[in-house]
């Protein structure tokens, strides 16, 4: 790389210039709010909640993405990632995200998951640069971020959803209850170079309930992870799901080594729930099913996908998602 181009972790100090490189590039349109408040970003940070890493040019600051670690997942979640207009094109955001595997692995961390979105390929290319594989397709999930502009015919977008490793799998070994997605996720186990995959049907089973429900109030998003429950609760799964359909989109995180996991899939069906993909690694005892439901299915942004398995994926989602999609 360049070396006028440095990247780190922020330096505290740097959180103003953080916060003046998100609005400089979306006005006040971007929805994590906290990059406008500078002392609500820096308790963010002091908390450990947020890790921003940022690539400098000279003395300015010109490109972000921020890892985060969130209750119950086994592997941390990027986002927020933003390049300064002046300095795209120059692989920044694959330097950003190899920096990110290199800080993970180091604290031995399996990887992380995104979301780049689809209505333009650049993250996409970006994340396979650097070894990520997808493993599942949002729909509906985000509206478009313009700087200055509240459009009232701003288009819905999809997300791919990406699984970076920060070590090989081949050697890993994976328990998986069977369920009627087998095929499909034999793909993508396949698709990340995973050989050693055992469909199960009995598995695992706590001896305490471990969920957590987490709000992105401003993206419109509701999302629960269930990592165990010790019983086949109908209350909990009724109050939890009429709860997420508030939001525009919503999705449910479940443990693919657990013994329940064809009841909760089942109950979600039910309610209008559908595959969207699995994540690897994402609880302390196994990696995760994930369902979601949208509200409608309309003005939806061009796809682009950088891989055929990409948008395989997408095809795959919108099939079993037929029934519920209007």
């Amino acid at each position: 790389m360049n070396k006028k181009f440095y990247i780190s972790i922020l330096h505290l100090e740097d959180v103003d210039k953080l916060c003046n490189l998100i609005y400089s590039n979306f006005g006040q349109s971007y929805p994590d709010k906290e990059f406008y408040d500078s002392t609500i970003l820096r308790k963010v940070i002091q908390k450990g909640s947020l890790i921003p890493i940022v690539v400098k040019y000279k003395d300015k600051l010109v490109g972000h993405l921020a890892l985060r670690k969130r209750k119950l997942q086994n592997i941390y979640y990027a986002g927020s990632a933003v390049v300064d207009r002046q300095y795209r094109g120059k692989g920044l955001l694959t330097k950003l995200m190899s920096f990110a595997l290199s800080y993970l692995k180091k604290k031995d961390i399996w990887g992380f998951y995104g979301e780049p979105i689809t209505s333009n390929n650049f993250s996409q290319r970006a994340s396979k640069l650097v070894g990520g594989k997808e493993v599942g397709v949002f729909l509906r999930r985000v509206l478009p971020v313009v700087k200055f502009v509240e459009s009232p015919k701003k288009k819905w977008g999809n997300t791919v959803i990406f699984f970076y490793p920060a070590y090989s799998l081949s050697n890993c070994s994976f328990q998986i209850i069977s369920s009627l997605y087998d095929n499909i996720i034999e793909e993508i186990f396949y698709n990340l170079e995973i050989k050693h995959i055992k469909f199960r049907k009995e598995g695992y089973l706590g001896n305490k309930n471990n969920y957590t429900v987490r709000i992105e109030k401003n993206w419109k998003i509701g999302e629960l992870l269930v990592e165990n429950l010790t019983t086949i609760d109908d209350i909990f799964w009724e109050k939890k799901i009429k709860f997420l359909n508030n939001y525009a989109h919503s999705a449910v995180y479940l443990n693919l080594s657990h013994c329940f996991l064809n009841e909760w899939i089942n109950i979600l069906k039910s309610n209008k729930y559908f595959f969207a993909g699995i994540i690897p690694l994402f609880f302390k005892t196994g990696s995760a099913l994930v369902m979601q439901r949208i509200q409608q299915f309309d003005f939806i942004t061009k796809n682009y996908f950088v891989t055929n398995f990409g948008e395989r994926l997408y095809y795959w989602c919108m099939k079993d998602g037929k029934n519920f999609i209007t």
